[in-house]
Formats: C-alpha cells, structure tokens, sequence
C-alpha cells in the first residue's frame, strides 16, 4: 500500500457511505487536501463533532456562546441550524465551480470588478493547475474551494438560521413603532426577517455573530424565522429553499461533562 499517511487515513474516511456532489461526482482524497481538510476533520464531520474549518472544542464553544447569547436576550425558545457547505461539504447547485480557464479568470474578474494582473494570473495558473493536474472536480463547489483558488477573497461563511417567535414578534413590534425607516418585515423572495429589525430583537445574538466572525477569521451569518421555521419554498426557488428537512445540522446546547 502507498500514500502518506495522511493520504490513508482520509481513503479510510472516505469509504461508504459515499460522499458526492449532486451530479454524482465522489469526494476524493485530492479534492480534500486541495481544500486543506484532513481525516480528522471529516470524521469529526461525520459524526457531527464538528463543521469543517472548526475544531470539536471550538464548535462547543460556538454552541455555548450561542446559547448563551439567547439566554441574554430572553428568548424563551430557538431552533438554531447551521446551512451552508460548512454542514454539506458543496454549495448548491446555483454556484458551479470553475470548470475551465476562461471560466476562472471571468470569475476572478467579477469578483474583483477587473482582470487579473500578469502577476495574478501566474497565481491563478498555478492553482488552477494544482486543482485539475490529478483528476476532475466536482460541479459543486466545496467547502473554501473558491477561496483557495483565490477567486473569493474571504474563506466560506457559516451560515446560522435561527428560528423564534420571540425574535419575530420583536421585529413586528420594533416596525410598528416606526424606531426604523419603513421597510418590508420579510425579504420579498427568502423570507427571513430584515436583518436590522433582527439586530435590534436579538442584539446578544448579533454581538456574538460579530464576535465570532472576527474569532474564526470567516463570516458567521445570521438569518432568523418565525418559529414555525422558513416556509417550503421549493416550487418557487428550489433548492434554495431554507425550510426544516430531516438531515439538517442542528445546533444545540452542549451537555456539561459531555464532549
């Protein structure tokens, strides 16, 4: 048997059940150190320890602060999911990976508002190079792809959606007293309350996303329901659709004396 150590142990994680991207395209050992995630960090993922680009113990402290936060802002009940590729591995259908050169630098130049330097189209060559030299990639993005392909310019974000009546029935009261600029309680097409309403119903929750995004160097976004949860909309947006299904990441309170 070849390959490093590493190289094995993350075969080993790999094996059934398969991990693939909706097209059917497998998970590879390549494809997870292109993306700089060990075996450690897929078997943690698995078994729900962690999301990818934490530590089990970080993500503890994710969920205790969390929950913490919403002790402080008196919210009497929450459900708390965390979406996104950090919970999936692959970004939705609606964001293809870069399959081609021409592909890749029309996406460095749409991000950046400008093509790429001489400079940075060398960079640019050689990631690409590295990503496609040893075999092909799924049609999904995966987990911090884009950002070590350096065509986003932040790691992947953790999307956090929190479901409260509390926190909605605050939105509808901080409207009605007119304390902002008339505004729509919802976002017309996803359905999640208008974030300034929501900052203002939850200030601890969004001190501690703020927080947390300076601590883990990546974005934690939060987008909060009523607490019934988002609505199915999936004859209207597919897949985008943000409402409960069975194999959602769950975030809950960790249990003292419990790893």
């Amino acid at each position: 048997m070849t390959g490093t150590a590493n190289e094995l142990d993350l075969a080993v994680q790999l094996m059934p059940p398969r991990i693939s991207d909706d097209a059917g395209v497998p998970l590879s050992v390549h494809h997870l150190e292109f993306i700089g995630r060990t075996a450690q960090d897929l078997a943690d993922w698995r078994a729900r320890r962690s999301p990818l680009g934490m530590s089990p113990a970080v993500y503890r402290e994710f969920c205790e602060t969390l929950f913490q936060a919403a002790s402080l802002d008196g919210l009497s009940a929450i459900d708390v999911r965390l979406k996104g590729s950090a919970a999936v591995i692959y970004s939705g259908r609606h964001k293809q990976l870069p399959t081609t050169w021409t592909e890749l630098v029309a996406e460095f130049s749409r991000v950046r508002g400008r093509p790429p330097t001489s400079t940075e189209e060398d960079d640019l060559r050689q990631r690409y190079d590295k990503l496609w030299s040893l075999q092909s990639w799924p049609r999904r993005r995966p987990y911090n792809s884009m950002y070590k392909l350096n065509l986003d310019t932040h790691p992947s974000d953790y999307d956090i959606q929190v479901s409260s009546d509390d926190i909605e029935n605050r939105c509808k009261a901080i409207l009605s007293m007119g304390l902002l600029p008339p505004r729509p309680l919802n976002h017309p097409q996803y359905g999640f309350l208008d974030d300034k309403l929501v900052a203002l119903a939850a200030p601890q929750i969004a001190h501690w996303a703020n927080s947390w995004t300076r601590k883990v160097n990546r974005t934690v976004a939060v987008k909060a329901f009523g607490g019934a949860g988002p609505q199915n909309q999936t004859s209207t947006i597919g897949e985008l659709s943000a409402h409960f299904r069975a194999q959602d990441w769950i975030l809950k309170p960790p249990v003292q004396g419990v790893d």
